[in-house]
């Protein structure tokens, strides 16, 4: 398991990312009903999307959050090549 902590990861970042989700979550099941595996769909989504916004602002350098199954969870483009990726 990687050091998440040299990543700028903390446990106060990800709770707010799964808050962030937990709000998403709420706000579309007021219009749908949706199965877990979309649900887990969605809450993957809306916590790599939040993290990546949030360590961009904290690391100062852009953070990506994946476009396919194939990118990593969380990249960040200023850590060299062999550990840039979560």
């Amino acid at each position: 398991m990687k050091d998440l902590g040299k990543f700028g990861i903390t446990k106060e970042l990800i709770r707010e990312s799964l808050q962030t989700a937990s709000q998403v979550l709420n706000l579309i099941g007021k219009y749908t009903i949706l199965s877990e595996k979309v649900k887990s769909e969605i809450v993957s989504g809306v916590v790599e999307k939040s993290l990546s916004e949030s360590l961009t602002e904290k690391l100062g350098f852009e953070v990506k959050s994946p476009k396919s199954d194939n990118d990593p969870d969380l990249l960040f483009t200023d850590f060299p090549e062999d550990e840039n990726s979560v």
